[in-house]
């Protein structure tokens, strides 16, 4: 996949997990779940992004990413400025 422009895909590094009650109730998570506060992994980034790479572990801004699935995997493109921080 080539990302165009400034564009960075990126995915979450942990998949949401989901937690069963005795009782047999799916928890899919709480109201206070936040991707902001998550790591992501990057998959591919536009030419001329500079300081990102592919494989990189960066936390970002989630309020412009635009979320797809590819081959069954949920991916984020987002903007190279929404990248705050590469670990």
């Amino acid at each position: 996949m080539r990302m165009l422009n400034d564009s960075v895909l990126v995915m979450l590094e942990s998949e949401e997990k989901e937690n069963v009650t005795q009782g047999g109730i799916i928890l899919t998570g709480t109201p206070d779940d936040d991707q902001s506060s998550k790591p992501a992994t990057v998959l591919a980034v536009a030419e001329n992004v500079l300081n990102v790479s592919a494989g990189d572990v960066v936390y970002l801004s989630w309020a412009n990413s635009i979320p797809i699935t590819v081959e069954g995997k949920k991916l984020n493109i987002v903007p190279a400025e929404n990248i705050k921080v590469v670990m």
